[in-house]
């Protein structure tokens, strides 16, 4: 089981920095966040966080990042995220923070409740 203290954070930071400068959608979103004065960037690449896409997010979602949904999160059908929580479960872990996203976080955690029982 992996746990955050064994992350190697050199290694997660080179691949946040190919994501955002050699993947399309890396650059289209940071074509957008680098039109952002820099001590605003933070708060503007977060507007709309888990409730809608912001301009830097739809930028990222035209061109491909979509693609990187399956694989790096748990999202999905009730089916498809079942069997993800069920693989998860088999190899040790024993936690999930979960984010309720969109305009009902109410029915997104029941929802995922259904799914995780």
């Amino acid at each position: 089981m992996l746990s955050w203290v064994e992350i190697d954070s050199a290694r997660l930071r080179s691949n946040i920095d190919a994501f955002r400068t050699v993947t399309a959608p890396g650059t289209a979103l940071m074509a957008v966040v680098n039109r952002t004065p820099e001590d605003q960037r933070h708060l503007a690449v977060h507007a709309g966080h888990c409730v809608e896409l912001n301009e830097a997010d739809q930028a990222a979602w035209d061109s491909g990042g979509y693609a990187l949904l399956e694989a790096t999160t748990l999202s999905g059908t009730a089916e498809q995220v079942g069997s993800k929580l069920e693989g998860l479960a088999n190899s040790g872990v024993t936690e999930i923070v979960f984010q309720p996203c969109g305009p009902d976080p109410e029915r997104e955690l029941e929802r995922f409740l259904e799914v995780a029982r």
